[in-house]
């Protein structure tokens, strides 16, 4: 069936949304399989027949499943309407929006909230367990639904701490908190 909305899916920009986390080589190598097995072609699929190569990686377990899902997610979301999409964490000071806190003003603390962090997280490892590794930090460190950019900070490296992907992907999500908050 052809896709509506014109696109076109190719193995090379399939694996292009598989590359960050795996690399060329074995993202060509898990998609030449999945597409094996399905009876595709390597070249002109719609979104469809892409979602369904995705989804045969999911089967794999490990970090081609997670690469998979997020790849998924990648094509889906292309459908959404722009302002459906979760926008960057927004810093507030004292009731305004703002990307820098002023040291001068005391009352000007840089603010985050909860889903904030989680939307950090959500693509690398999904909604469900980044919502999980928050909600347990933020439990443990009495963050509650809005907190400080330093209090955010520990939340992530509460999370840091934990094995695999997630604490991982916390590290890059830590990192790129704290060039916002510059």
């Amino acid at each position: 069936m052809a896709d509506p909305r014109g696109r076109r899916w190719s193995l090379a920009s399939l694996a292009s949304l598989l590359t960050p986390s795996v690399g060329d080589e074995r993202a060509r190598e898990a998609l030449q399989s999945a597409l094996s097995a399905l009876s595709l072609r390597e070249e002109g699929l719609d979104d469809e027949a892409a979602l369904r190569v995705f989804a045969r990686l999911h089967g794999q377990g490990g970090l081609i499943a997670t690469a998979a899902r997020r790849a998924s997610t990648t094509i889906t979301a292309r459908d959404e309407a722009p302002a459906s999409r979760p926008s960057a964490p927004t810093l507030v000071h004292g009731g305004e929006s703002s990307a820098r806190a002023t040291p001068s003003n005391p009352s000007s603390v840089a603010m985050i909230s909860r889903g904030d962090i989680v939307d950090l997280l959500a693509p690398a490892v999904g909604r469900v367990e980044a919502e999980r590794a928050v909600d347990k930090a933020a439990a443990a460190l009495a963050f509650g639904a809005q907190g400080s950019l330093v209090n955010a900070q520990r939340v992530l490296e509460a999370i840091a701490a934990e094995p695999g992907l997630v604490g991982i992907t916390a590290r890059f999500a830590k990192a790129r908190l704290a060039l916002r908050g510059k």
